[in-house]
């Protein structure tokens, strides 16, 4: 509880983001290879944008993010999952290290796949030439 405490009082920035939950994979795509081809991050999924606590379903989150890892980020981005039950709530931790293979790109639709970098708290498409 404390470790999430402390994550949700730093806010969202470069590292870290906060997902109500996973409804739009090939934007989850962007925040995911914005992390891997930047210093790396975390996505809190059950928390929503001012820092409260809603909750989630994990395996039902899990399923989204990995789905969107592998088919919507190519390369494929690999997650950490960390489950943290806070009242009887649960809240995704989802981490991405920064990747050793950049730039990964996101797909955007169909034959168009671009990259993405952490800046501040978004996720800010690039030139795959500065990463």
């Amino acid at each position: 509880m404390e470790e999430l405490e402390k994550l949700i009082a730093t806010g969202e920035g470069d590292k870290l983001e906060f997902k109500k939950t996973i409804n739009q994979l090939v934007k989850i795509a962007r925040t995911i290879t914005s992390f891997a081809n930047s210093r790396g991050g975390i996505i809190l999924v059950g928390v929503m944008d001012n820092g409260t606590i809603s909750g989630i379903d994990p395996e039902e989150e899990k399923h989204s993010l990995t789905k969107a890892a592998e088919l919507y980020c190519n390369p494929p981005v690999k997650l950490f999952f960390k489950e943290i039950e806070v009242e009887d709530k649960i809240v995704l931790k989802t981490i991405i290290f920064e990747s050793k293979n950049k730039p990964h790109f996101a797909k955007v639709k169909e034959g168009d796949w671009r990259a993405y970098i952490r800046v501040k708290d978004e996720s800010v498409q690039t030139d795959k030439w500065l990463i």
